[in-house]
């Protein structure tokens, strides 16, 4: 007979203070069956053959088998966890649960190890037989000594177990306080701390009420009193980076297990064995939350908040990346983010699974860093099979730090998540991985024995299909590689193997002298004077140095007043910005709004020469916009469902921005998820559990541009706020058709109503310029003076942000007086700088003249002055 699963209800109480409401009821590793009266594994005649499975070049090995390598019938095994010994990489050991039988829920400390990479395991059978036991984690230090911490569920304590003859044997366990949900980590930093051991768990169901986290610094034989966490990461990992410092991850724990929002704690003093460590933790926005007891895995998480550190030499050192199964505007994806400075900031999330279907599910997300940087993802993913527990483990991997990824593969053939359960329904809460330099290795949770069983495989970028890890094809010279990108050439189309040089981008600062309401607004409007910073890529396969280029425009009524920058030397396949203070131009009063500004630029490297070009838009895209509001409203928001609620919009042009407005009734705001439903079907997640116990949202407008985002508001979020995923995503489809607002209770004893909500759908029209209201110059450029041979300066004129420099011989006087522009040789134009060097040789007679000139147009012609210098055959005037 099936039991009732057993739950913890949690409700932190503070004195005077009212009950904080739980968001979930979250299940306890508690004991809550006898062991089973035999274990199957000591049945002989409870046996079928292993399955080495395989798909495509990965293989998969059961890893939990008898002696003789055979699968042991009527037991199970889930939640594993791998540790790969730095010493020994084809030394490999896998804890996870153990039942002995599917008829009890009585689980123990698992553990099997290789000595061949995997190909074959021993599984001894558990660390301490017949004691209850969850929550297995494993890691190594750089000796390649193993450890494996289990939670100890009668007690909600952790032992930490030490095996220094590769997982063969283990010696006595280590009590090492704890709790439910735990995790442990040894610090490989290769420091001073190196060798150190951490363990956290989460707060609710532990030994020490807020104190969450231990360290041992004499490598296990002692574990110190408990210390606080800030935010208490719960459901998450331990991470320890390049100089020892501490991160653990997980969703918010400072009131309730808050499933609606990930975060991050760190320590930079835990490695300081002299002092008590203290931490310091933010919310990350992964564009939703974590998921509990969903189809695939009823009983259990969708997988757990997940960090890892790049411990590389390379240029992504230290960064750090928090990775999880969200759920949101899909079921599940798996999504990341980066923190390139230590956790200070974070990108915005990324969506790893490359499935173009909003209704696939991608659960138990696990990643980690390779040492030369790449990060591996793993995941189970329904895309093939359309049904949440019919899955495959998938795999991708990204070689720039995160920004862009592999396409996805599958790596196992598909199972059924649902088979094989113990009287607990749930596959556990995570899988785990481990990377090298090469590929990975993986442990996870299969069932293709019919019944939950334990799997190692190792996967690896495979870009040309030749079932050999990329890495190995570079290294041993199958594959080039020659821009050093670590992928085959062969992979990639147009590769450039000697030097080049690409236009990759440029930043612009614009500013009116007399102000204005244009003016530093990102955008170039007639009569600026703008400074530009220009990115150039390396492209090709070697460095790039000694790199100058030289800017230049034909466009009418734009001059180029600082045209030459220098840039740093740029490795392959980097990007650098043009050294201080880049370039400068000026767009003439009378430019057209909308008009591009079509740039040239000369590059000089080292290497070679490149010519690129690129252009910068006058004026800022115009929009017009409508606002269409649903009429099926109001609805009640009812515990445990969705309300749906829909609008028209009629037939109009694509989108190039959406603005969503709602306004509800709602007792416990943190209960809603909000998503919008496009009339393709696409799909965006607004909110999710904001606002904790807050009531309603009021005049709530969605908007990509507005300067906060919901996940700090708040309620009732009265104002624009930007949601949890962009609405941008929408940008470029048809605006007409029906959309759909979900507004789904995910709590319980709370309800509302849905009482109206609109949308303001913005289209392309144009563009629109504030024109710079400057003047030209009025005054001329007097006190010109030519000194030392080489060097003219004049005195600067009031308004002008740039001179344009003439000369011409006697003759040409006249025309250096007249009006007309450009009546003689423009030897150059250059910023304010008052002076500008023109060596040439004695003897004959010069003429120069020096105009100001702003956005506005050129000042008057001042006084010309003459010096006895000979006279090129270049120089005449016409």
């Amino acid at each position: 007979m099936r039991r009732l699963p057993v739950f913890f209800l949690l409700l932190p109480l503070a004195f005077g203070a009212a009950i904080a409401k739980p968001k979930h009821q979250v299940e306890v590793e508690a004991p809550d069956d006898s062991p089973a009266p035999q274990a199957a594994r000591d049945n002989p005649l409870a046996r079928s053959p292993v399955r080495t499975v395989a798909q495509g070049p990965y293989q998969s090995f059961q890893v939990n088998v008898d002696s003789l390598g055979q699968n042991i019938v009527g037991d199970a095994a889930n939640e594993p966890s791998i540790a790969v010994s730095p010493t020994n990489p084809a030394n490999i050991v896998i804890g996870w649960r153990q039942f002995d039988s599917v008829a009890s829920n009585f689980r123990q400390a698992g553990w099997a190890y290789s000595f061949d990479s995997g190909q074959t395991w021993t599984f001894p059978g558990t660390l301490q037989p017949g004691i209850f036991r969850s929550d297995p984690s494993l890691d190594t230090d750089l000796q390649g000594n193993f450890y494996y911490q289990s939670l100890k569920g009668d007690t909600f304590t952790a032992d930490v177990w030490r095996s220094t003859n590769g997982g063969v044997s283990w010696m006595a366990p280590v009590s090492e306080f704890g709790g439910d949900k735990n995790w442990f980590v040894v610090d490989k930093s290769g420091g001073a701390s190196s060798g150190f051991l951490y363990g956290i768990w989460q707060r609710f169901t532990s030994c020490c009420g807020t104190n969450v986290l231990t360290r041992s610094t004499n490598g296990g034989a002692s574990f110190q009193s408990p210390v606080s966490v800030a935010t208490w990461p719960t459901f998450g990992i331990l991470a320890v980076g390049p100089s020892g410092e501490l991160y653990s991850a997980g969703v918010d724990g400072t009131v309730t297990q808050d499933f609606a929002h990930f975060v991050v704690a760190k320590s930079t003093n835990a490695s300081n064995p002299t002092v008590t460590p203290t931490f310091t933790g933010k919310r990350v926005n992964l564009a939703g939350g974590m998921l509990l007891g969903a189809a695939p895995n009823p009983e259990g998480l969708m997988g757990q908040g997940e960090i890892a550190v790049d411990r590389s030499s390379g240029l992504t050192k230290g960064y750090v990346y928090l990775a999880a199964s969200v759920t949101g505007a899909d079921p599940v994806d798996a999504m990341l983010s980066r923190s390139t400075d230590g956790g200070n900031t974070w990108s915005a999330p990324v969506r790893i699974n490359d499935d173009p279907s909003q209704s696939n599910w991608q659960w138990f997300t696990a990643h980690s860093v390779a040492p030369n940087g790449r990060i591996d993802v793993v995941w189970n993913d329904s895309r093939n099979t359309g049904q949440s527990n019919l899955v495959q483990l998938y795999y991708a991997y990204s070689l720039d730090a995160g920004v862009t990824w592999s396409p996805n593969v599958a790596v196992s053939p598909v199972f059924d998540s649902t088979l094989g359960y113990p009287d607990q329904n749930k596959m556990g809460d995570y899988i785990g991985i481990v990377s090298a330099a090469t590929g990975a290795d993986v442990a996870y949770t299969a069932t293709f024995n019919g019944e939950q069983d334990v799997y190692y495989v190792r996967v690896f970028p495979d870009c040309n299909g030749n079932g050999i890890s990329d890495v190995t094809d570079v290294a041993n010279q199958t594959s080039a590689d020659c821009n050093g990108d670590s992928v085959p050439d062969e992979c990639q189309q147009g590769i450039i193997c000697g030097p080049s040089l690409a236009y990759a981008s440029s930043t612009l600062t614009d500013t009116c002298a007399a102000g204005g309401t244009g003016s530093a607004n990102g955008a170039v409007d007639p009569g600026e004077d703008v400074a530009l910073s220009v990115a150039l890529k390396n492209d090709g396969g070697v460095t790039l140095t000694g790199v100058t280029a030289t800017l230049s425009t034909t466009t009418p009524g734009v001059t180029v007043t600082r045209a030459n920058a220098t840039f740093p030397s740029i490795p392959t396949r980097a990007t650098a910005s043009s050294n201080a203070p880049g370039y400068a131009f000026t767009v003439d009063a009378s430019a057209a709004c909308g008009t591009p500004i079509a740039f040239t630029l000369n590059a000089t490297t080292g290497q070679g020469s490149f010519t690129r070009t690129f252009s910068v838009r006058i004026g800022l895209p115009a929009f017009s916009t409508s606002t269409f509001a649903s009429s099926d409203v109001p609805k009640p928001i009812v515990d445990l469902s969705t309300t749906t609620s829909t609008l028209v919009v009629p037939p109009g042009a694509n989108l190039a921005d959406l603005d969503v407005g709602v306004t509800l009734n709602q007792s416990y705001d943190a209960d809603l998820v909000i998503v919008l439903v496009g009339p393709d079907g696409r799909r965006s997640l607004l909110s999710y559990g904001e606002g904790d116990a807050g009531q309603n949202y009021t005049g709530t407008v969605f908007d990509d541009e507005a300067p906060q985002d919901i996940e700090t508001a708040t309620a009732p979020f009265t104002g624009h706020f930007r949601p949890r995923q962009p609405l941008s995503s929408f940008d470029g489809t048809p605006s007409a058709g029906t959309w759909t607002l979900e507004v789904q209770n995910i709590g319980s004893g709370d309800t509302g109503s849905l009482n109206a909500w609109s949308l303001t759908p913005g289209f392309a029209n144009g563009f629109t310029c504030n024109v710079c209201s400057v003047t030209a110059p009025t005054l001329e450029a007097l006190n010109l003076r030519y000194t030392n041979k080489t060097t003219l300066a004049w005195s600067a004129v009031t308004g002008g942000s740039f001179y344009d420099i003439f000369r011409g011989a006697g003759p040409d006087l006249p025309n250096l007086l007249g009006p007309a522009t450009d009546s003689c040789l423009r030897l150059t134009t250059t910023s304010t700088a008052a002076s500008v060097n023109d060596t040439v040789p004695d003897s004959t007679l010069y003429w120069y003249l020096v105009r100001a000139g702003n956005g506005a147009g050129l000042g008057p012609a001042g006084s010309a002055t003459a010096g006895p210098r000979s006279q090129d055959s270049t120089g005449a005037c016409p």
